[in-house]
């Protein structure tokens, strides 16, 4: 991948990017959705912030993995240091902010410096991608995560509704409510987002 190459780089961002939204969406939405249930069977109620801190962290990688290609363009085309810069504020503004947000609502105030600082590095690398690369990062949002997400979060909301009217206690409910989730996930992406090129991939993974 070359600095030079920008008009193959971004179809395949947006390629491999549509893969990874498919992927970690399906590990971001099931937790947000059964990860309460999961954090009470295992360490019980009173660790509740738990489930609260793991959300903060894991949501700027929906956000951000999706866009490891053109990290990888930022490294190919030389200009780490202008990404150093940039992963440097993110260390500098979360220490900033984790002490008062720590103050004031402990372990939940560090997670949700930790979630603001990761959403700074994000942006700061999609002015890196435009500025160094030339890639149009509008374009990918449109194609990738515009036409994936609204469909998912629909799904999720509809799924994590009738899966709050099962009434199957312990970790057998917390199983069924998650085959069923996957189930309908796979069912979603296969009819309303997945393209041919995407089917295709799909079934040869099954020979």
């Amino acid at each position: 991948i070359l600095a030079s190459d920008n008009g193959n780089l971004l179809p395949l961002m947006i390629k491999i990017g549509r893969i990874q939204i498919f992927i970690i969406g399906l590990i971001v939405l099931g937790f947000i959705g059964l990860g309460q249930q999961f954090v009470y069977l295992w360490v019980g109620s009173e660790f509740a912030n738990t489930y609260w801190c793991a959300i903060l962290l894991i949501l700027p990688s929906f956000f951000h993995l999706p866009q490891e290609i053109a990290a990888t363009g930022i490294v190919a085309a030389n200009k780490v240091k202008q990404q150093a810069w940039v992963y440097m504020c993110m260390g500098v503004l979360n220490i900033i902010l984790a002490f008062p947000l720590a103050a004031c609502w402990g372990e939940l105030g560090v997670a949700f410096s930790i979630c603001i600082a990761y959403f700074v590095r994000t942006i700061g690398m999609n002015v890196l991608y435009v500025k160094e690369l030339g890639i149009d990062i509008k374009l990918f949002f449109q194609r990738s995560f515009l036409k994936i997400v609204p469909i998912l979060i629909i799904m999720a909301i509809l799924v994590f509704e009738i899966c709050h009217q099962i009434d199957i206690p312990g970790w057998i409910g917390l199983i069924t409510k998650g085959l069923f989730f996957v189930l309908v996930y796979a069912l979603t992406s296969w009819f309303f987002i997945f393209n041919q090129e995407e089917k295709s991939l799909f079934k040869s993974l099954f020979p």
